[in-house]
Parts: structure tokens; C-alpha cells; sequence
């Protein structure tokens, strides 16, 4: 067995794509809060709230694509 394999079968290489999918996540969450705060402040209320139901969706993880 390899470093890499064993790397794989100890669960680091999971964790770590885990933490890259939780961080971008995160990331792109914040930019439909930006967009959100933008809207708010065109006064659109649309925009805003789609923005917002955009970024709760993706935190809780119900945005696969």
C-alpha cells in the first residue's frame, strides 16, 4: 500500500474534500448575501429575498448544482 491509498482508506483525503465543498459553501453563500444587500438597497424586494432564500439554501446544503 502506498502513502496515497493509505491516505485515502485513513479518511484524510474525505475531510478534506469535505472541507473544501463546505468552504466554497460558504463562499458562494456570502455572495448571495452581497447580492441581497445590493437588491435591499435598490430597494428590490424580489431580488433581495430570492437572494436570501439562495443563501440559506446553500448553507443548509439543498443546492446540489
Amino acid at each position: 500500500m502506498n502513502d496515497y491509498t493509505a491516505e485515502i482508506m485513513g479518511g484524510s483525503v474525505p475531510e478534506a474534500v469535505r472541507a473544501a465543498v463546505a468552504a466554497e459553501r460558504a463562499r458562494c453563500a456570502a455572495l448571495c448575501r452581497e447580492v441581497a444587500a445590493r437588491e435591499r438597497g435598490y430597494g428590490n424586494v424580489v431580488g433581495r429575498c430570492a437572494a436570501e432564500i439562495c443563501a440559506e439554501a446553500i448553507e443548509l446544503g439543498e443546492v446540489s448544482r
